[in-house]
């Protein structure tokens, strides 16, 4: 797979709604992943988010702030697990507390 194969399959596994509510924009593929910027989250007013495909095909996670300083980091997450893993990474606990709270 070429990376921007890689970049789209990550994208289109990842809910349209969930990065929609995080500003998420300036969609790139890197080597074997995807990255893109997301802003005025519950936790980060501005951040980067990497994606990457491992050997195990599981995707690692970063999430960088402005200085490009590694914030927050999860390794072997399946298709499955990416939107809701990506949203409890940049939204706080109380916020989606709150929403589940909103939705019941």
């Amino acid at each position: 797979m070429t990376n921007l194969q890689v970049a789209n399959t990550i994208r289109n596994q990842i809910n349209k709604q969930i990065l929609w509510c995080a500003g998420a924009n300036k969609f790139t593929a890197i080597e074997q992943g995807l990255y893109f910027n997301i802003r005025n989250t519950s936790k980060y007013k501005f951040a980067h988010v990497y994606i990457k495909l491992n050997a195990s095909d599981t995707y690692d996670i970063t999430i960088k702030n402005n200085r490009l300083n590694t914030v927050n980091e999860v390794n072997g997450i399946y298709c499955d697990e990416l939107s809701y893993t990506l949203d409890g990474m940049w939204e706080s606990k109380e916020y989606l507390k709150q929403l589940q709270e909103d939705s019941a």
